[in-house]
């Protein structure tokens, strides 16, 4: 879903045991296959990712009796909810019936075979959202402005091989050394001392950050002469995190799902906090709002 982020997740699963292989390119080819198994007013993202996962499993590069496809989903009313079962369905149609799909999701169905995350596994996770966003924050920061074209996206390969590394290990200890430090090295980029129109991209939350589910709109901008924003990634978690809250005050929500909510919320503030702290002491980066207010609201 994205690149900068989804990088990260490979080193979190190998730390608990699974190789994970994240299909990040996407091809014409790709798109093509999808569109064999997938009816085309399904969501193009759900087009692009079993194109990807049916190429994938076609290139012979897999012990197929040794592999199986996960799938990120929120479980909530969204389309992506069921692209589980659309990409089962049509592993099925190629020929891949053996091959296990699940969903990667915080709760686990009765319904669906899905990877559970264990407390570990969930804490790892947030950093690899948190380590993406400050990257993807700074990188679109700098990037627009740099006097060595390259050099961003130089530091930011440096930066995300060194993360790979932190997070694969016990990452905790030097959380905050290592996000002083990512934010210290992309203050040291040269840039020039112009102004650039900053545009925001808005929309649904795989189009905002697949750069092929959006034809690559960070560049394109940028190649016209804007400073790009994109909303951080953590913003979308902690939404669907207070989702229980919401239901507990409206709906039929239980009080335990709700103190849940509201205890993982706090502590990835905990943690952004320290980010926030960090970016403040910075000339050249503006910080990340609270969600307080969004607490307080429900």
């Amino acid at each position: 879903m994205s690149p900068i982020h989804f990088s990260l997740a490979e080193s979190v699963f190998s730390k608990y045991g699974v190789k994970l292989k994240v299909l990040s390119k996407v091809s014409a080819n790709d798109i093509e296959e999808g569109l064999k198994y997938v009816n085309n007013d399904m969501c193009y993202p759900a087009i692009i990712i079993i194109g990807q996962f049916i190429n994938a499993l076609k290139s012979g590069k897999y012990d197929l009796d040794n592999t199986a496809l996960v799938i990120s989903q929120t479980g909530g009313g969204c389309r992506a909810t069921n692209y589980s079962r659309l990409v089962r369905k049509a592993i099925s149609k190629a020929g891949f019936e053996k091959v296990s799909v699940f969903p990667l999701n915080a709760s686990k169905s009765s319904q669906n075979k899905s990877i559970g995350f264990s407390f570990p596994m969930f804490r790892d996770f947030i950093l690899v959202i948190l380590y993406g966003g400050l990257i993807m924050k700074l990188s679109n920061r700098r990037r627009p402005y740099e006097r060595c074209v390259g050099q961003t996206d130089a530091l930011t390969e440096s930066w995300l091989r060194r993360l790979s590394d932190i997070i694969s290990k016990n990452a905790w200890f030097n959380f905050r050394r290592t996000v002083k430090e990512i934010i210290r090295d992309f203050d040291n980029i040269a840039v020039k001392k112009i102004k650039k129109p900053r545009v925001g991209i808005v929309g649904a939350v795989l189009v905002k950050f697949h750069p092929t589910a959006n034809n690559n709109l960070v560049s394109s901008l940028e190649k016209e002469g804007a400073d790009v924003v994109v909303p951080n990634l953590m913003d979308t978690i902690i939404y669907f995190v207070l989702d229980d809250v919401y239901k507990h005050k409206y709906l039929e929500g239980s009080f335990k799902s709700k103190i849940i909510s509201l205890m993982t919320s706090g502590y990835i503030e905990m943690l952004r906090a320290v980010i926030r702290k960090a970016l403040n002491k910075s000339d050249n980066f503006g910080s990340y709002q609270t969600t307080k207010k969004w607490q307080k609201s429900f």
